[in-house]
């Protein structure tokens, strides 16, 4: 994320043809450190489209969207739960004690398997998912 404001305020500089300080680019990165990368981009992008003059923090600030993540970021969804791999691993050890051991095809059939069975297990009908092949 401050890498995506450091770049910003350099674009935002040659646009507006100002020079900040270090001092100035530490108060915008920490005040925009508990922002996402997508809303920052959003707010600077409004901003080097909206104002006639460098803005200031509060003007960032206002243009900051509520939504933190892109509509169509599938990771939005998945980046607070655990990552599906570790629900799905034991669920594979139980089908088969020695998946650690596998590889190619028979380690996927059998993560495949596992996946299906978590679905289940949660009361989702998979019988039209098709099969392993």
């Amino acid at each position: 994320m401050k890498e995506c404001v450091l770049n910003w305020l350099e674009k935002l500089a040659k646009h507006f043809g100002v020079e900040l300080d270090e001092d100035q680019v530490k108060i915008f990165v920490h005040a925009l450190r508990n922002n996402t990368t997508y809303q920052v981009d959003i707010a600077f992008d409004r901003c080097l489209n909206e104002c006639q003059f460098m803005p200031k923090l509060r003007e960032v600030h206002e243009r900051i969207p509520e939504q933190k993540w892109a509509p169509e970021n599938p990771s939005a969804f998945i980046t607070y739960g655990p990552n599906t791999l570790d629900l799905v691993r034991p669920i594979a050890r139980e089908i088969c004690p020695e998946v650690d051991r596998l590889e190619g095809a028979e380690l996927r059939d059998v993560f495949f398997r596992a996946n299906r069975l978590r679905y289940e297990r949660m009361g989702i009908d998979t019988s039209k998912w098709g099969q392993v092949k």
